[in-house]
Parts: C-alpha cells; sequence; structure tokens
C-alpha cells in the first residue's frame, strides 16, 4: 500500500500544480471581479445538484483511474508472480489496492474539487460546512462502490476458478452504473431522448429512474445529501443497495481467503 501511495507522487504533485493554477484562473475571472456583488446562496435542489454531480464526477474519474493503475501495475511489473510464493491470498492484495486507490483518489478528488468550487466558497457563496459534507459524502460513497467491485470480483472468481471479469473490469462496470442510474440523470436522459422524440412518456421515464436509482449508492448519498442541507424528508433508498453491498463484501472477503494468488500466473 505505501509502496502504491509513494508511486503516485508525480501524480499527486501534477494535480496539486494543476488545482492551484484552475483556482486563480476561476478566482480570477469569475471571483474577484464580483467580489462586492456576491451574496451567500441558500442551499436549494439545483445548487446541491450542480455541486454533487460535480463531486461525483471528480471522485469517480479518480477512483476509476488510480484502482486500474494500482491494479495493472502489479500485473504490468510481475510483482505477482513473486507475490504468489508467499503464503498470500486474493484479500491481502484487494485490501491493499483498496486502501492505497482510496488514498490517493480522496486526496486528488479533493484537490480538483475545492479548485473549482474553493473560489466561491471562500468568497462566501457556499458554506464551508455544505461543501465539505459534499465532497466527502461522495468520497466514502466511492469507497463503498470500490469495495463492492473490488470484492465482488472474488465471488465471481472463486465460482468461474479463473478471472474472467477482474476487480478493475467489475469496478468500471459499478461506478458506470452507479453515476448513470441517478435518479436525475435518468430523467435528463429520458428528456434528451423526448427531444429526439416527442412521443416518449415523461411519466414512465420518471417511474423507470425511481426503480433503476435502487441500484446507484450515489444516488442514495444524494438523498442523504439534500436530507442534511434541505431536510427534505426524502427516504435514503438504502433498503437495496446497501445489504446487497454488504454481503457482497463479506461473501467476497470470505471467498477471497481460498483464491491464491498463482490464479494470476494460470491467465
Amino acid at each position: 500500500m505505501i509502496k502504491d501511495v509513494l508511486s503516485a507522487k508525480l501524480w499527486l504533485l501534477a494535480t496539486f500544480v494543476i488545482s492551484m493554477i484552475v483556482y486563480f484562473i476561476m478566482f480570477i475571472l469569475f471571483v474577484s471581479p464580483n467580489s462586492n456583488d456576491i451574496d451567500a446562496i441558500t442551499w436549494n435542489p439545483t445548487t446541491i445538484l450542480f455541486i454533487y454531480g460535480l463531486a461525483i464526477l471528480i471522485n469517480m474519474l479518480s477512483f476509476l483511474i488510480s484502482y486500474a493503475q494500482f491494479y495493472a501495475a502489479e500485473i504490468k511489473k510481475g510483482t505477482i508472480r513473486s507475490l504468489s510464493l508467499y503464503p498470500l491470498n486474493m484479500n491481502d492484495i484487494t485490501i491493499a489496492k483498496i486502501l492505497s486507490s482510496a488514498i490517493v483518489a480522496s486526496i486528488v478528488s479533493t484537490m480538483m474539487f475545492f479548485s473549482i468550487i474553493g473560489p466561491f466558497m471562500f468568497a462566501g457563496a457556499y458554506s464551508i460546512d455544505g461543501v465539505l459534507l459534499i465532497q466527502f459524502s461522495a468520497i466514502l460513497t466511492s469507497i463503498f462502490i470500490l469495495a463492492t467491485a473490488a470484492f465482488g470480483s472474488h465471488v465471481i472468481i472463486y465460482f468461474l476458478g479463473s478471472i474472467k471479469i477482474s476487480g478493475n473490469a467489475l469496478n468500471t462496470i459499478m461506478f458506470t452504473i452507479s453515476f448513470f442510474f441517478t435518479e436525475n440523470m435518468i430523467v435528463r436522459l429520458g428528456e434528451i431522448f423526448r427531444f429526439l422524440d416527442p412521443n416518449v412518456d415523461m411519466a414512465s421515464v420518471s417511474e423507470v429512474s425511481k426503480a433503476l436509482a435502487q441500484f446507484s449508492p450515489f444516488h442514495s448519498t444524494g438523498r442523504f445529501i439534500s436530507n442534511s442541507l434541505l431536510a427534505t424528508g426524502y427516504g435514503l433508498d438504502l433498503h437495496f443497495i446497501l445489504p446487497i453491498g454488504l454481503i457482497t463484501i463479506i461473501l467476497g472477503y470470505v471467498f477471497g481467503r481460498k483464491i491464491h494468488l498463482d490464479i494470476f500466473l494460470k491467465e
């Protein structure tokens, strides 16, 4: 894990430099010329949707890239072959990759997120506690998705006896589903289809969005954020995705203890 984090130092440094540049550009172009006209923005569904959507996108990309990089590095460098000589199992490498990815991706996403939102936040447009709630909720949700995908791949590998679908591939699939299956995203896609075909029934789209949103952890987290900032009283829709995710993680851990790392050498 420490090796992975240290190997990402150039990525972290580049992100820091880019974030500082973006921060000052945003401040100079949008905040400084209007500093006397900026008032505190009351949280509403539109502002939450915009800022949370930005946090989701940045975190999703950060976690996908970091896990893919760390996961592929072990195979490309051939370290899996040497690790297979030790009494290690699949859980050892998976947990290490989850932790290193979570650390690096959280740092990267936070720098990028605040490079865009920070100038407005420190100018008083957005409350600091609200912005922090949105970003750290997005981080925790991303870690949950990553862990579910990584350990879910253990279940598949155990029953198939080979790596037909890796943790990296399943991670990409789960993040994509979580991103596009939020209720708001499905409705927006429905509006695009209605623009192309006026016969599209938006009432049906709305019903479908509510059903598919049960598969999106990002949707449930969005409900939590709305409840916290607006006291909307929305249900969190955790009755499906949370227990399924936790059961997948537990089963993946149990099966992962029975999968030796030499399975990579058979591919």
